[in-house]
């Protein structure tokens, strides 16, 4: 997602890790040709089973994880998405 790569660009030095997780099994290739495409910076984990571990079943999904590893927000709209996300990473590296 552009956005996440945005984000990870902006707040990295400042100790944001962005993970994308991709377990759809039947779209690989195509993942995988798009995140290339795409020239994504932040890591991506793809075929993982995380999805089904976690219950995670609409896409897109977005944790924001502590660095203690609290979950702090779970998103599942893109809708402005990227103005609220960034509100919560800043607050959270301001702490």
């Amino acid at each position: 997602m552009p956005v996440l790569n945005s984000l990870h660009m902006k707040y990295k030095h400042q100790g944001l890790v962005v993970i994308g997780i991709n377990d759809i099994d039947d779209k690989l290739p195509e993942i995988r040709s798009y995140i290339k495409e795409k020239d994504y910076q932040y890591h991506q984990l793809i075929n993982t089973g995380v999805n089904k571990r976690y219950a995670i079943n609409t896409f897109p999904t977005t944790i924001l994880i502590d660095k203690k590893g609290i979950i702090k927000n779970i998103d599942i709209s893109y809708i402005g998405f990227e103005d609220s996300m960034t509100k919560l990473i800043e607050a959270e590296l301001n702490k």
